[in-house]
């Protein structure tokens, strides 16, 4: 496993925890931590990777041709535009306007990795070749995870 193990454990708490497990979507903005430049850099490589790897998908669905100009251009204005700001909810609405959720193809991948009993246990407990799994299609589809080189570096 090459992502760190504090991304591997947010990624992993999102696509399968929250989203799976809650209302199946989520704002960008309600999942960055208060204040937490780190983990706004790491929201936009993560949300871009999950989109350009067609594990997620943005609601509304013609957000990306209305408001941006493709998945790129999103996650530009995502890093452009602080989460912490009140100008999050002036247009385009990077963070504030659309929410995200799983595509079927990461409900199937999901459902490869985790069985009936992980659901009904307290703990968290990483999967790492769930993780493995997410980490070689982020590969594939040439977005491998690198924290050293953000592909959209936030604009402190």
């Amino acid at each position: 496993m090459k992502i760190n193990i504090d991304a591997a454990k947010k990624i992993q708490w999102l696509l399968v925890d929250d989203l799976l497990n809650g209302e199946g979507l989520f704002s960008p903005l309600s999942s960055v931590s208060h204040d937490d430049e780190d983990d706004w850099q790491f929201m936009v490589e993560m949300i871009y990777r999950l989109l350009v790897s067609g594990l997620t998908e943005l609601f509304p669905d013609d957000i990306l041709i209305l408001s941006f100009n493709g998945i790129e251009d999103y996650c530009k204005e995502l890093a452009k535009q602080s989460p912490f700001e009140d100008s999050v909810w002036n247009e385009p609405m990077a963070w504030g306007g659309p929410t995200i959720g799983l595509t079927q193809k990461c409900k199937l991948i999901i459902d490869q990795y985790f069985d009936g009993k992980y659901w009904h246990t307290q703990d968290f407990i990483l999967n790492i070749p769930f993780i493995e799994c997410i980490e070689d299609i982020f590969a594939e589809c040439g977005v491998p995870w690198c924290e050293e080189e953000p592909l959209f570096p936030i604009a402190k």
